[in-house]
């Protein structure tokens, strides 16, 4: 492998190869793997190891079915080569910025299904997905969430609202989307 760049930060190492990266911090080191579409993230604890599958899947705004159906397909193979999680970008199931298609509660509402059907499919799976999605405030209508969730075996075990919400340029997501109010740990 071609050597890339090497970074030096103080208590983190960074070594960037053609096709990996590894970043060392005191007990943990991060290994990134590029591939077509997707990068897939070691993170090693000690004498734990956990594979996380990065998928870059450049969602298509308001494709909800072929959204879903590109992001089933990544879990599935992200999960075929090993991972035990595969993270998404925000928004995935309806593609980034959506802007005013927003305002299409048909839309909003079939980004909604489309999370329950990716749900309904990992219910024989191992693998973890984090997964960004709509939601509505319920407490604050016609606004909405830009959420993300943490799926596994066929169950939607924790949701999060994005906190920061870019204000400038064409991210102006306070036009359509609430700040959550809280942030938990999962």
């Amino acid at each position: 492998m071609n050597l890339i760049s090497d970074a030096h930060i103080p208590g983190l190492y960074v070594h960037m190869q053609a096709r990996q990266c590894i970043i060392r911090n005191g007990k943990y080191l991060f290994t990134k793997i590029y591939s077509s579409g997707s990068i897939s993230l070691h993170i090693h604890l000690q004498d734990t190891f956990m594979k996380i599958a990065l998928a870059q899947i450049n969602p298509i705004i308001a494709d909800i079915a072929g959204n879903r159906n590109k992001i089933i397909s990544y879990i599935k193979n992200a999960e075929s080569l090993g991972a035990d999680m595969v993270v998404f970008p925000e928004l995935s199931t309806i593609g980034y910025p959506p802007m005013d298609l927003l305002e299409s509660v048909k839309l909003v509402d079939d980004n909604l299904i489309s999370l329950e059907k990716i749900r309904d499919a990992t219910w024989d799976l191992k693998i973890t997905v984090i997964l960004g999605f709509v939601d509505y405030d319920r407490n604050n209508p016609p606004m909405l969430f830009n959420s993300a969730a943490v799926i596994r075996g066929g169950e939607i075990l924790f949701r999060q609202n994005k906190t920061l919400l870019p204000g400038y340029d064409v991210f102006d997501e306070y036009r359509y989307f609430s700040p959550s109010c809280t942030s938990s740990v999962f």
